[in-house]
């Protein structure tokens, strides 16, 4: 079965995780990824050949949701499989998003909206929206595969 496609604004998660080093491989196919207020760890599992992408990890919206979220993301930009602009996201680090989307009542578009205001620089901005598109591209072309079960 294949992954849902993300809010846009997963991405943008994805980003402050690589961003931060919130994360460390825990052996060639599995990796933790720490939370942005560092509360929490999930297990982002893969299995890649060169016919398919399998991944899954413990986080809500891959779990609940039923998308890739931002753990998956940032494991496959990690992993080569998804190409990145550095530069542009290290303007992502130390980013409170747990804080920020709920001061937002979950409203990702509204979070990212005052982040990217946040740059006052509407050239960056747009750099890095459009970094965005090609990543949801790029996710939405490796036609991920779900590895196991869903569940905790």
């Amino acid at each position: 079965m294949l992954w849902k496609l993300p809010p846009k604004e997963k991405i943008y998660e994805a980003f402050s995780v690589i961003a931060d080093k919130r994360f460390g491989m825990v052996s060639d196919s599995k990796a933790s990824v720490t939370s942005s207020s560092g509360d929490k760890q999930y297990s982002v599992t893969w299995d890649i050949n060169d016919e398919s992408i399998r991944i899954t990890s413990n986080d809500n919206a891959s779990l609940w949701q039923g998308y890739t979220g931002y753990p998956i993301i940032a494991m496959l930009m990690v992993l080569g499989r998804i190409r990145y602009d550095e530069e542009l996201i290290s303007y992502f680090g130390g980013i409170p998003w747990k804080k920020i989307n709920k001061a937002h009542k979950n409203n990702y578009a509204e979070a990212v909206n005052e982040i990217l205001n946040g740059l006052n620089d509407p050239a960056l901005i747009t750099k890095i929206r459009d970094l965005v598109d090609d990543i949801f591209t790029q996710i939405e072309n490796l036609k991920l595969e779900r590895l196991g079960g869903r569940g905790k």
